[in-house]
């Protein structure tokens, strides 16, 4: 009682949930928001601003004024099941917890597997002092206290409560779920559902609605990483790795959140669920995480079989893999849940419950109808239009530079195909100027300012009357460029050797396009598109081809490496054999024979370092050296396609050096700028 009046008394004194909460009688740390979670179905807590706030009843007042623990129980008795009947239950005979959890499910149609649920009501009757455990047996027994409450209170009668799912449709009823899990199906549409992960994960103790509610406790008593994996031990009988596997899952089903440096709590739709205690509630949080979920319900207005609903997924739901332990685990979730019956082997229908369920939440739609366009359709979207606009930018740059009669329609592609490629270009153009105006961003402290010349012919090859390359210094010089670049359809003459000569890269419009096709899939950062340009000899294709390779690798390597864990952890001979992880070595041997090019040890570990970045979240460590996919291959393509899109949102202006188009004279070839302060000689590095 001591905890309750503290936090009650917490509450009264401040309305903000998230902050921490200490339990007084164990020293134990976790925040307000956990806390009140399974007392938010009591009648003495509301929550406000979808659970950032909290306030007392008026009961719940009356209560810490009055402290009457009767008036406590009897308002427990108004808003759960189960309470003030185990009164009536023991009035007349002792009982045990087994037999109270017997009756509770042959009449009164509360069918829990374990004793959970009963033992959190007598412990809350023992504390309150009317029942208590009769001496030398583990019988409960009913107090004079109980006794007198007992008859001021009205109790469920049996011959009216369902023991059974075998309802009318007119009389099956469906509570509503609780505020944050109510929000977060409204917002459920064809994108979110296309989006949820086909596997539901490991979790220690099965995928038993009383398992996963009893995990969920041990996180909201402000049980830390260890603690938590100590109780999975415990309880359960499994391995540290089994436990950590759990964490993630529960991470990834959205059912805990981490809310300090090694501590956990519920999230809100968790603790509506537990503050319900209603198993559909947990079918509810599945439906918005796991794909399919509530799908499943759909076609079960007819009787069918396990092969008949995995063909109706095949067929009506392409794309949504379900394999035959995954659609096991679903049924018995949905059965637990009341939503679905089993009617013979291995045949199934749904319940009058599970009919109005499926009708109450969005469901994935099947093929054939047209569901509109999916964040994954969107982001595909935005990627056709880029990949459109650098076509065409590279075919407008090939015919621009044979098209002598009009100069400046190769200095505006440059421009553009500059810009597209990452860089900062401006056309200037003009007698005295030069022709397209680049900064290269390269780091914090680095820029690097490049003159482009941009030359035409109608032959195809420039010649050498038109390259001045006495010109070009002193447009370099006036711009205060650091270095200078040719672009043009061909080059021949002397004028290849003269530009060696001077170090400066002439760039041919076909390569110049090449680059920017070649983006379409693999883009180059502003520093390695500098290095190509100024490093590497561009008429040495192999060198060319090198330098965008080693880019392509590391692409390809993350796109092997997820798709090698996705698999694995689908694979019912690895889930046996190591839960279905992998280490680095495990990866590299198993992609060695996928690639032109193998993927080396270094680059496997830097996809996997991506891949398990928090902001990715593609692959989970579950040991020292062993990762497993968190999400198929798609999903993680959405993620990272969110992540861009947060990135694009910010305005590429506040990037830019306000001097970049200054003109200016320096005395001679500038060295990479380092900003913030002035670089004296000897001390810049040329590029």
């Amino acid at each position: 009682m001591g905890n309750l009046v503290a936090l009650l008394t917490d509450v009264q004194s401040e309305a903000a949930t998230d902050r921490p909460f200490v339990w007084p009688t164990t020293g134990t740390r976790t925040t307000v928001r956990a806390a009140i979670g399974p007392l938010s179905s009591s009648g003495l807590i509301t929550t406000t601003d979808r659970g950032t706030g909290a306030r007392l009843t008026t009961e719940a007042a009356w209560f810490l004024r009055n402290g009457d623990v009767g008036f406590l129980i009897a308002l427990f008795h108004a808003h759960s099941r189960f309470i003030g009947e185990i009164l009536g239950l023991l009035g007349s005979t002792e009982m045990t917890h087994r037999s109270l959890n017997d009756t509770a499910e042959s009449q009164f149609g509360l069918r829990w597997t374990t004793l959970d649920q009963i033992r959190r009501r007598t412990t809350w009757l023992r504390a309150t002092g009317m029942v208590e455990v009769w001496k030398g047996s583990t019988a409960l027994r009913i107090t004079p206290s109980g006794t007198a409450l007992l008859g001021k209170l009205s109790l469920a009668d049996p011959q009216v409560t369902p023991a059974s799912t075998a309802l009318p449709s007119d009389t099956a009823v469906l509570d509503p779920p609780g505020p944050a899990l109510a929000e977060e199906l409204r917002l459920l549409d064809q994108q979110r559902l296309a989006r949820r992960n086909p596997r539901i994960g490991y979790l220690a103790g099965g995928t038993r609605a009383e398992s996963v509610r009893r995990l969920l406790d041990a996180v909201g008593l402000g049980t830390n990483r260890s603690g938590f994996f100590a109780f999975c031990q415990d309880t359960f009988g499994v391995e540290k790795t089994s436990a950590v596997q759990t964490l993630q899952t529960l991470l990834a089903l959205g059912m805990i959140e981490q809310v300090g440096n090694d501590l956990f709590a519920p999230t809100a739709v968790a603790l509506d669920w537990m503050s319900s205690d209603r198993a559909v509630d947990l079918i509810r949080i599945l439906h918005c995480r796991v794909s399919p979920m509530g799908e499943i319900i759909v076609p079960l207005t007819e009787p069918m079989t396990n092969s008949e609903i995995h063909e109706y997924v095949r067929t009506s739901l392409p794309g949504v893999p379900l394999r035959g332990p995954g659609l096991a685990q679903r049924l018995k979730l949905l059965r637990e849940a009341e939503l679905v019956e089993q009617i013979g082997y291995l045949r199934y229908r749904a319940t009058p419950l599970g009919k109005k369920f499926a009708e109450s939440v969005t469901t994935l739609e099947p093929a054939g109808t047209d569901p509109g366009p999916t964040a994954d359709a969107a982001g595909s979207e935005n990627v056709t239009a880029r990949a459109e606009e650098l076509r065409h930018c590279a075919a407008e740059l090939v015919g621009a530079g044979t098209d002598s009669s009009h100069p400046d329609r190769l200095e505006n592609s440059v421009e553009r195909a500059l810009n597209l490629l990452g860089a900062t270009s401006t056309r200037i153009g003009g007698p005295s100027a030069t022709d397209v105006l680049t900064e290269f961003w390269l780091s914090p402290t680095e820029t690097s300012k490049v003159s482009f010349e941009a030359k035409t012919s109608s032959a195809g090859v420039v010649p050498k009357k038109d390259v001045d390359f006495d010109g070009m210094e002193q447009h370099r010089q006036d711009h205060g460029a650091d270095r200078i670049a040719i672009v043009g359809p061909g080059f021949g003459g002397p004028i290849p050797k003269l530009a060696r000569s001077k170090q400066i890269p002439l760039i041919t419009t076909a390569l110049l396009a090449s680059w920017l096709t070649r983006s379409i899939r693999t883009v180059l950062l502003p520093s390695e598109l500098h290095r190509l340009i100024f490093d590497v000899d561009l008429t040495d294709q192999v060198a060319v081809e090198n330098h965008w390779a080693a880019v392509e690798r590391r692409s390809e390597a993350i796109r092997l490496v997820s798709q090698a864990l996705w698999e694995s952890g689908n694979d019912a001979t690895d889930i046996d054999f190591n839960e279905g992880a992998l280490s680095v070595r495990d990866l590299w041997r198993a992609l060695k024979t996928n690639s032109p090019v193998p993927i080396d040890l270094v680059g496997i570990q830097q996809a996997i370092d991506l891949l398990s970045a928090p902001a990715v979240s593609g692959a989970a460590r579950v040991k020292h050296e062993d990762y497993v996919a968190t999400a198929r291959p798609a999903i993680i393509a959405a993620r990272l396609r969110g992540l861009a899109d947060a990135l694009e949102s910010v305005p590429l202006e506040r990037f830019r050096v306000s001097d970049a188009l200054t003109p200016a004279t320096p005395a001679g070839p500038a060295p990479i700028r380092r900003r913030g302060r002035p670089v004296g000689p000897g001390r810049g590095r040329r590029v």
